[in-house]
């Protein structure tokens, strides 16, 4: 790898523990905020999805996707009109996603084993996988609080797994 790629991974890896120390800092704040981004993510994507719907009428899955459309724009407007809802719906999608986050994180540092950095990626994807599992286990108490604080702890672990691959790699290049 490049020292310039390498330069890559340490700086994402120090955004990523900032925003994991922001986060973690202001956990309501931080649930609220990923509720209202996602929010309007969907929104837009369901309006994208419908306008180009409408593109393509001649196409034979027009009214299934003109649903889809309107079903994402209204997922998103929920998000966004019933934040406490919306953070309970988030707080169990996120349980689910950083089981399978887990899982994947420890699929790559095994890939990427025995390569420096590998172990820090495999214990960030085992860190993932429990705090997934612990969400899960207390749903939906406290959502709005889990949100903010396992999104800052995941941020936190993988920033670090980043910067200590990114050094590995730089000191690597700087060996041949």
């Amino acid at each position: 790898m490049s020292e310039s790629k390498s330069g890559w991974f340490t700086v994402l890896g120090i955004a990523m523990v900032l925003a994991g120390i922001v986060a973690i800092g202001t956990p309501y704040v931080a649930a609220f905020a990923v509720n209202i981004f996602i929010g309007w993510t969907l929104v837009f994507v369901g309006i994208a999805e419908v306008v180009h719907t409408f593109s393509s009428r001649a196409w034979g899955g027009f009214l299934w996707e003109l649903m889809v459309g309107v079903l994402t724009a209204f997922a998103g407007f929920f998000l966004i009109f019933n934040p406490v809802a919306g953070v309970l719906t988030l707080t169990l999608i996120l349980a689910f996603s950083l089981v399978f986050r887990g899982i994947l994180r420890i699929m790559m540092g095994m890939k990427l084993r025995p390569a420096p950095g590998s172990g820090t990626i495999i214990a960030g994807g085992v860190i993932a996988l429990l705090l997934g599992a612990l969400i899960y286990a207390e749903w939906p108490s406290g959502s709005a609080q889990i949100i903010g604080i396992i999104v800052g702890i995941n941020l936190l672990v993988d920033g670090i797994g980043m910067i200590s691959h990114g050094g590995a790699e730089s000191t690597a290049a700087e060996a041949t």
